[in-house]
């Protein structure tokens, strides 16, 4: 057993289910996915597009629901919360990097990271200084006032990461948060990623095609056909369609 498995379990999911549509056009995302993380951990979930990563970690996020099974998040049973209480328990505990940055396009570099501390409620003082830091680390500090339309695709991620981890959230989920990333960038990132693990006890869950990041990871699981292999390699053919997952 490996240092980081004697930690707390953060996540633990068992048997989920998620299906599209009905009748002749059902299609199931995911298929009695089974997974845990554990706490202050860097979790890789690999896998073919298809395969169920993105619709996995929507779920965990509370931001879709399972049809069957159940999920235990920081001690909250994500899929028996409301609306609203899904809002709030996101708020307080995560943060979310999508493939797409998702930035305000009328807002400056500095003002997308900082609205995100304003939601929290955190103090002027404090969100000021905390931007500052984030974009400074991820090499955007000449960027700061610059608004997502003059920046590159890669900026625009790395000023995403830097909302993410200006006031660091108990789990970061992101979804193949290095694929618009150079190599370099990409290490950039991940080391900012680990430094947050370390210094603030974030713990990661990411999907990605990165060898890097894979790497990177402390562990990594492997989707196929909307089912965990844990740490096991599959072929390739047993996946779902890219028309049958999200």
């Amino acid at each position: 057993m490996s240092a980081i498995e004697t930690t707390p379990t953060v996540v633990h999911a068992r048997g989920l289910w998620r299906t599209y549509g009905a009748d002749e056009t059902a299609v199931a995302a995911l298929r009695g996915a089974d997974i845990s993380v554990f706490g202050g951990e860097i979790l890789a979930i690999t896998g073919p597009s298809g395969s169920g990563k993105t619709t996995l970690l929507n779920c965990l996020a509370g931001l879709d629901s399972a049809d069957e099974g159940t999920i235990d998040v920081l001690g909250t049973e994500v899929h028996g919360l409301d609306y609203e209480a899904a809002v709030e328990w996101r708020r307080q505990n995560l943060a979310i990097l999508f493939q797409d940055p998702g930035l305000f396009p009328y807002l400056s570099a500095r003002e997308n990271v900082e609205i995100s501390l304003r939601i929290r409620g955190i103090d002027r003082a404090t969100r000021k200084r905390s931007t500052t830091d984030a974009l400074e680390r991820l090499g955007l500090g000449n960027h700061a006032d610059h608004r997502p339309i003059e920046l590159s695709g890669g900026q625009q991620q790395r000023v995403a990461i830097a909302r993410a981890l200006a006031a660091p959230p108990k789990l970061l989920i992101a979804d193949e948060p290095t694929a618009q990333l150079d190599a370099d960038t990409s290490l950039l990132v991940l080391d900012e990623l680990r430094g947050a693990v370390e210094t603030h006890d974030l713990t990661v869950i990411m999907t990605t095609h990165d060898p890097t990041a894979q790497a990177f990871a402390d562990r990594s699981v492997r989707l196929v056909g909307g089912t965990v292999l844990d740490g096991g390699t599959a072929s390739d053919e047993v996946t779902v369609s890219d028309q049958e997952a999200q």
